[in-house]
């Protein structure tokens, strides 16, 4: 977790290029739209593997942050959903389990 604003977006982009790195494959493109026309922060690539990153600075990350991750992820055909989070963002207890 990180701070919250521009530093929060460096931290979320610099730990995307950390588990995805261009020397192993992976393309990053931010900002993604979808055929249907949702946008979504970062897609990550390489080959036919894929995954789907969104990058929440809320007050509580709720279910409905979640299913919207794993909705992105059915649409983009992707095989992982990520989240990350800032670090003043409280979890849900729903999410907590």
């Amino acid at each position: 977790m990180s701070s919250s604003g521009i530093e929060f977006e460096d931290y979320v982009y610099d730990a995307i290029s950390r588990n995805f790195p261009e020397r192993d494959g992976w393309g990053i493109e931010p900002q993604k739209e979808l055929r249907v026309g949702i946008r979504v922060d970062y897609v990550v690539f390489r080959g036919s593997e894929r995954a789907v990153i969104e990058a929440k600075d809320v007050q509580m990350l709720t279910l409905d942050h979640v299913d919207q991750v794993l909705d992105y992820r059915s649409e983009y055909k992707a095989q992982w959903a990520i989240i990350y989070i800032a670090a003043d963002t409280e979890v849900s207890e729903f999410i907590r389990g």
